[in-house]
């Protein structure tokens, strides 16, 4: 994604963003350039549709004693976002997800009243399990879309392209979500495995946390974007000083396709045992001087991961239905 230059004093400026997710004054605004000079506030907010995907630059809803840098992230097409503010230039909307938010062209953007903003986000969703083109809108793997209605091996959804569009798409197309079973959480590996890795994602590509949020977004369990919220999401063992035979011993007892290994800067799945090796599933790009640049199947104890995890993270099936949402910039629908 190539950065204009009137853009860069806006990701300056959501490097300290918080003030605005969290409802402060403009004026008040205390970051590395005053937000009142770049954006202004948009009272009340709009609700929008983003149409086609978009690569921003968001702002991590962690702590800021962690990772308060922007982040590059691909949002998927149909995402519903919450405008806030927009940009002195008028060209950007700041838009929130329930995961992230950042700057977005105007031209990204469809908007919509509250009203249908309210029923397309409280509508059950499904996902798409392979790429679709519908009239010129590109559709990629995971995207979420409103469901109106069912019938056998069919579903009818909603789509903004930008005028309202309702079809009907296949089961090979696109799924409702799916139970937690062994037969489920293998398949859905297939979805994704020997797919591209791309840093931030794309439309055909996944990093380490991009692919565990999309994967898991098939069984109902919103997960954040990056991989220290990922790990900090579930319940977790800090086994930094573990050994590597004491880690192992860990695995042994941990359910394949629900366990999280995680080290700074990178996240994986653990799916039991191959033989006397131990598995992962995992957007890998590379180790040390070797390259792989893939989603796949990759050995924990052959590529000297394991000795690298610092903490296991533990999925159970009550967390299905588990959504994943901002404490205070939560997008809420207006009466």
């Amino acid at each position: 994604m190539q950065v204009k230059k009137h853009l860069v004093p806006i990701f300056i400026a959501v490097l300290a963003g918080y003030n605005l997710l969290f409802g402060a004054d403009f004026s008040n605004y205390t970051g590395l350039v005053s937000f009142s000079k770049i954006a202004k506030p948009v009272t009340p907010p709009l609700y929008g549709i983003v149409k086609d995907g978009y690569t921003m630059t968001f702002l991590p809803y962690t702590s800021l004693a962690y990772n308060s840098k922007n982040v590059i992230t691909y949002l998927k097409p149909q995402t519903p976002v919450v405008i806030t503010a927009e940009s002195t230039d008028g060209l950007f909307y700041f838009a929130e997800t329930s995961i992230v938010s950042g700057f977005l062209p105007k031209n990204s953007i469809i908007t919509i009243d509250s009203e249908i903003f309210g029923i397309i986000t409280k509508a059950k969703k499904g996902l798409v399990k392979e790429p679709i083109i519908i009239d010129d809108l590109r559709l990629p793997i995971a995207t979420k879309l409103p469901i109106l209605a069912m019938k056998k091996k069919q579903y009818k959804v909603r789509v903004f392209t930008p005028d309202i569009k309702d079809v009907w798409l296949t089961s090979k197309q696109f799924t409702e979500p799916l139970p937690i079973n062994r037969e489920n959480l293998v398949k859905t590996t297939l979805i994704f495995k020997k797919k591209p890795y791309c840093w931030g994602s794309n439309e055909n590509a996944w990093d380490c946390s991009g692919l565990l949020m999309d994967y898991f977004a098939f069984f109902d369990i919103d997960m954040p974007r990056n991989s220290y919220q990922q790990i900090n999401f579930f319940d977790k063992l800090d086994v930094s000083d573990k050994t590597l035979k004491e880690k192992e011993k860990i695995l042994k007892k941990s359910k394949p396709y629900l366990t999280l290994l995680y080290f700074p800067g990178h996240i994986m799945l653990y799916t039991g045992k191959k033989g006397k090796e131990f598995m992962t599933f995992q957007a890998l790009n590379r180790i040390g001087n070797k390259r792989y640049g893939l989603v796949g199947y990759f050995p924990l104890k052959k590529t000297g991961l394991l000795s690298r995890v610092t903490k296991i993270g533990f999925i159970k099936k009550e967390n299905q239905n588990l959504k994943y949402h901002l404490s205070e910039a939560k997008i809420k629908v207006s009466n």
